[in-house]
């Protein structure tokens, strides 16, 4: 009786607007205009639970920020997290069933507001410090499925980080968030709409497995192969073959949206096989002092020198430059190119790398750290070959299904502009 009441609200208030609101893509026996709302309407917001670091590790389940930046919906037999709380603590800031929970703060305003659902009920959960929970009230007319991907949306996210604070680290509140508008069809579409969406996550979790299996497989085959081989009963140092070259120290005052060149950052090298230049900073020209090794050729072999070191990518797109901070191997003879590629794109290599590396805040590698480190080799060349052959094509793979997950990735993105207003 509740459940029809509760949408017969909503379809009231849906016939009562004049000018009815529409997403862009909509299923199509669907044909009523959206609930314009404030989520001080919906929801009542609390500030999560701030613990002394020696508390955590033993207790109480606890949903911390990671839980809710990778998952969009939360089960507790999932959250890892534990902590030790007082009486009061756990009545203060239990969870429950419904429960929408924002990242409340972080170091970019990229990474607050995002959001996720609890969708069970556990039997004592609480939540931290950086999250706002939202718990709806009893005039909510929102499905706890849908909601997650209702405030997921880019207009809406945009607003969030638009309504916060941005010092030395972003920040929002829920006196922010109370004023945030969204809208919502009736509980049938919501209903379609969440189990679209949970499917496409599904897919795209089934292909982060498949992707994760390849790479481990890929991995494996490396350490058997050039790591734990007796044929590679050489081990030479990596200067034998190539030297390490520095980026350029570009100023930020010479960036611009739409320049000719990309600036090839650490940010750029993430391990995968090729650099990633879709969130690269641009110029227009060309320093007049920069060194040929700074203007990227295909192919070329570039390794994190700080922060996440070690991590190795490969160039595959033109007019590009290299920042400082990143290297470049400068090849003496490039007939073991491909065969240094696989052997330092090995966890082993970056492991390494990570070992050596010097600094409190963030970790730093040099040139002698990375030439310094031991190639494993064998006199015939045709078996290095049949290797480099062997998990070359381990890559095509990897880049096949990675292509797949992609273009997911872009129709959940897609989806999200367009089915919500």
């Amino acid at each position: 009786m509740e459940e029809k009441q509760k949408n017969a609200i909503s379809n009231d208030k849906i016939k009562s607007n004049k000018n009815p609101n529409v997403p862009n893509l909509r299923f199509p026996e669907f044909k009523e205009g959206w609930v314009k709302f404030k989520l001080k309407d919906y929801f009542v917001f609390k500030n999560g639970l701030n613990k002394e670091k020696d508390a955590f590790g033993q207790g109480v389940k606890i949903i911390n920020y990671m839980d809710v930046n990778k998952k969009r919906y939360l089960y507790s037999n999932n959250i890892k997290g534990l902590v030790k709380l007082s009486k009061h603590e756990e009545n203060s800031f239990q969870v429950m069933y419904g429960d929408l929970f924002f990242t409340r703060t972080s170091e970019t305003s990229e990474e607050i507001g995002l959001t996720a659902v609890l969708l069970d009920n556990p039997s004592l959960m609480v939540f931290s410090g950086f999250l706002l929970r939202a718990r709806p009230n009893n005039r909510c007319l929102l499905l706890p499925e849908f909601c997650s991907y209702a405030f997921s949306n880019n207009r809406i996210r945009y607003e969030i980080i638009k309504k916060s604070s941005i010092t030395t680290r972003a920040l929002t509140s829920g006196s922010l968030l109370n004023e945030v508008i969204n809208y919502h069809p009736i509980d049938k579409e919501q209903m379609k709409i969440a189990k679209l969406f949970f499917t496409l996550d599904q897919r795209i979790e089934a292909q982060s497995k498949i992707i994760k299996e390849y790479k481990s497989l890929k991995n494996a085959i490396t350490n058997q192969l050039i790591f734990n081989n007796k044929k590679m009963y050489k081990h030479i140092c990596l200067k034998n073959f190539a030297t390490l070259k520095n980026g350029y120290a570009f100023k930020s005052e010479s960036y611009t949206d739409n320049g000719d060149f990309n600036i090839i950052t650490i940010a750029n090298v993430q391990g995968n096989k090729y650099i990633d230049t879709t969130q690269c900073n641009k110029i227009n020209k060309i320093p007049n002092d920069i060194q040929p090794h700074q203007i990227l050729k295909n192919n070329d072999i570039l390794i994190s020198l700080t922060g996440n070191v070690g991590r190795v990518s490969l160039v595959n797109t033109s007019n590009c430059l290299l920042n400082q901070r990143v290297g470049v191997l400068n090849f003496i003879n490039e007939k073991f190119k491909k065969y240094i590629y696989q052997v330092i794109s090995n966890k082993k290599f970056e492991t390494t790398m990570i070992l050596c590396g010097q600094g409190a805040a963030q970790k730093n590698i040099g040139n002698d750290d990375i030439e310094s480190f031991l190639i494993p080799l064998s006199d015939n060349l045709e078996y290095i070959n049949k290797i480099v052959n062997l998990l070359d094509n381990l890559d095509k793979k990897i880049a096949i299904e990675e292509h797949i997950i992609n273009d997911y990735l872009s129709q959940k993105k897609y989806m999200l502009c367009n089915m919500f207003i």
